[in-house]
């Protein structure tokens, strides 16, 4: 059964009679599969951090390049009036056919190689990719409430560091203290690692920034048949370290 929400969502497309509404899960958002009269859907809410307009149209452009130069994702469905999202007051919706596919299985070598392999035309298709429009920078760190500061690279350090110190501050004994500190080890590693021109060569990149087995799904053979979840997608800039 679908509840009102959904059911003007999803009436917002050409998709038949909605037979089947199935929660899937997710994490910043929620997810359902959608089975309908015409055939089988992914529907998903996005989280509030990445339904900014010029999020969205980062991501929606990126998944049309990636499309058309055969990795395997899927461009989102347009809506009747021919939107790729639709924003309601709930959140920003979009639908996509349903890819069929199974989990990662950690036990199985040959489907690592191949999500590596994916990722390596990830990145060489999506290094072409220039957006129509302004980017803007990712607010990754924004809700934990430490800092409202922000960064056109997922993984800076300095915000980082930034909100390590802030957790740390939390900790309630040594052994958590302990932990957080080994993380700044980490971030001041990589901070030394990639400073100047050590960094400059791996700069100007498109990352998916969240490629993780949860949003890869595979064939009966072990190959990857699906990257989903760009919505932490960025162009890295090369200004890092400097």
């Amino acid at each position: 059964m679908t509840d009102p929400q959904t059911s003007q969502v999803l009436a917002a497309y050409e998709v038949g009679q909605i037979l089947q509404l199935v929660p899937a899960g997710g994490t910043a958002g929620r997810t359902w599969k959608v089975t309908t009269s015409r055939g089988e859907y992914f529907l998903r809410r996005r989280g509030a951090r990445t339904s900014g307009e010029a999020r969205l149209a980062f991501d929606h452009g990126l998944r049309a390049h990636l499309v058309a130069r055969g990795i395997p994702t899927v461009a989102a469905l347009k809506t009747t009036a021919g939107q790729v999202w639709l924003r309601r007051p709930e959140g920003v919706y979009e639908l996509y056919p349903f890819v069929i596919g199974r989990p990662f299985d950690p036990q199985q070598r040959g489907e690592l190689v191949s999500a590596a392999q994916a990722l390596a035309h990830f990145h060489q298709a999506a290094a072409q990719y220039r957006p129509a429009g302004p980017t803007e920078p990712i607010a990754q760190y924004t809700t934990l409430g430490f800092s409202s500061a922000v960064s056109g690279r997922l993984d800076d350090p300095q915000l980082q560091r930034e909100n390590l110190i802030a957790v740390r501050s939390l900790a309630t004994n040594l052994e958590g203290e302990a932990l957080v500190d080994r993380f700044l080890t980490r971030v001041d590693a990589q901070e030394r690692h990639y400073a100047g021109a050590g960094y400059a060569p791996l700069g100007g990149w498109v990352i998916h920034g969240d490629y993780t087995p949860a949003n890869l799904l595979f064939s009966g053979q072990g190959e990857v048949v699906g990257i989903f979840d760009l919505d932490w997608a960025v162009h890295q800039e090369q200004r890092w370290f400097m």
